[in-house]
């Protein structure tokens, strides 16, 4: 059976210990416990979403590249760090009990740390990573954060291992998925319809794959504060009961990060006599997922 890591604080240093669960295989629904995975993300003044994984020696924030960079004006293929005046804040959202919870905060120095090599990304798929945890190399389950990262509350965090994400090739077409992220432009304006501290998640399927531009399409709509959300999704199959017997099994996998929407054409309107010419979009509800490929090959720690 496959096992959740769960990241504890040891201390109020930056070590960690962590810690092994079983999940619930049988589960038919997303366990609440994955969400604690999700991260909010504020650089200067917006928001975005990601989500805290543990590979190699390392724990990483992945998120999507354009959350943190814009490409230079005379060279796409370069990127500069949106903002340099100030540190990332984190959270992630953690569900103790139905009834108790609490979030959990760090920052991260992104100019510090892309000037150390910590922040990788790749030009051709939009994705990002930060290093800002290391893991013990004789026990990987004890981890210190790096420098570029000061905790604002106790605690540390949960995160999914490797074997929890799944490649491109296996996605299946039609599967249910979930996006996880924190959306910003919900609700009337001023209005507490939402807590913007906790995850919300949209249900979908897995639409169809672009394999020519190498990405997912999820029949999920992404809004402004979901980009870098994690997706995921579940594989039912079939197991022996401890007990004996065949039992239905559930395994929940990530497959990527929501990046965009896919805009659907809504109207033309042409007035040829004033010389213009508008054209409407709206939002189809489909998006582009950047798969778990692209972040996993950049994984160097």
């Amino acid at each position: 059976m496959k096992h959740l890591t769960i990241l504890l604080a040891a201390s109020s240093l930056a070590v960690h210990t962590l810690a092994q669960v079983p999940p619930p295989s049988w589960f038919p629904f997303l366990p609440a416990s994955h969400l604690e995975f999700s991260a909010c993300i504020t650089n200067g003044t917006g928001t975005a979403s990601g989500f805290v994984m543990q590979a190699s020696n390392s724990v990483y924030l992945v998120t999507a590249r354009h959350v943190l960079f814009n490409p230079e004006v005379n060279n796409a293929t370069n990127y500069t760090l949106k903002n340099t005046n100030s540190p990332l804040i984190c959270s992630t959202y953690f569900v103790e009990t139905p009834s108790t919870n609490h979030t959990r905060q760090w920052t991260i120095d992104a100019y510090f740390a892309l000037a150390r090599g910590e922040i990788k990304y790749l030009t051709n798929h939009d994705v990002c990573l930060i290093r800002f945890q290391d893991c013990n190399p004789i026990n990987k389950h004890i981890t210190t954060s790096l420098e570029w990262v000061k905790w604002i509350t106790s605690g540390g965090l949960f995160q999914f291992e490797e074997y929890f994400f799944q490649r491109m090739t296996n996605v299946e077409i039609g599967a249910d998925c979930y996006g996880v992220g924190f959306p910003s432009v919900l609700g009337l304006l001023n209005s507490n319809a939402l807590d913007l501290s906790q995850p919300l998640l949209r249900k979908g399927i897995i639409a169809g794959t672009n394999g020519q531009r190498g990405v997912i399409i999820a029949d999920c709509p992404v809004y402004k504060g979901n980009s870098g959300g994690m997706v995921i999704t579940r594989s039912i199959g079939l197991g022996q009961a401890s007990g004996g017997g065949i039992v239905p099994v559930t395994r929940w996998y990530i497959i990527g990060i929501q990046t965009e929407f896919i805009p659907v054409l809504t109207k033309i309107e042409e007035n040829p006599s004033m010389g213009y010419k508008s054209i409407g979009y709206d939002n189809s509800y489909y998006s582009l997922v950047e798969p778990m490929d692209g972040i996993l090959d950049l994984v160097w720690k």
